[in-house]
């Protein structure tokens, strides 16, 4: 633990201080990362939804499962 006096008070600053600086920079994500992220998503649940049924309707044809 490193101790430093600035003026009237005392900083002490541990290991585990500096860790939790370096992840909330890592946390930090930019306006463009962001974006991408939520794009990736979208177009992925896009993705699943237009090509789920068929393969939903390929699965009962197969088990033959009666949908009436």
């Amino acid at each position: 633990m490193e101790t430093t006096n600035v003026g009237s008070r005392t900083e002490e600053r541990s290991v585990i201080g500096a860790r939790s600086e370096g992840r909330r920079q890592a946390e930090g994500l930019s306006k463009a990362q962001i974006n991408v992220v939520r794009t990736m998503i979208y177009i992925t649940v896009c993705f699943v939804a237009c090509w789920m049924p068929i393969y939903v309707y390929i699965l009962f044809a197969r088990f033959k499962v009666d949908l009436d």
